[in-house]
This record gives structure tokens, C-alpha cells and sequence, in this order.
């Protein structure tokens, strides 16, 4: 079975890290940052979703218009 989280390379760990160690204030597991690498997506896929959506909208809105 493969790892849930074998697309978290170390480069990306260490990224991770480094920015929210400090807002934590204490050392991240493994675990922890993947958490964190999840949510960071998740977050991310639902502004993109959320654009797309608007942009098409405005694309049909325009298209009525014309």
C-alpha cells in the first residue's frame, strides 16, 4: 500500500518547518506536518474551485450580454 503521505518530500517538510515552527512554537512531527501540507491543499483547491467558478459565471454573464 502506498504511503498517504509520500508526496510530502523532505524539501517540502523543511519548508513547512520553517514557516510554522515558530507559530506553533515547538518542533512539528511527521504527522503533524502533513496535516498542516493537507489543509494548506485543501485550502488552496477551494480558492481555485471558487475562481474558476466565478471566472465562468462572469464569462456566461458576458456572453448575455453581447
Amino acid at each position: 500500500m502506498k504511503d498517504i503521505g509520500q508526496w510530502l518530500t523532505t524539501d517540502l517538510k523543511a519548508k513547512i518547518r520553517k514557516v510554522f515552527k515558530p507559530k506553533y512554537k515547538q518542533s512539528l512531527t511527521d504527522k503533524e506536518l502533513l496535516i498542516i501540507a493537507e489543509n494548506l491543499t485543501g485550502y488552496m483547491e477551494t480558492i481555485i474551485k471558487f475562481k474558476l467558478r466565478y471566472e465562468n459565471e462572469k464569462n456566461n454573464h458576458d456572453l448575455q450580454q453581447a
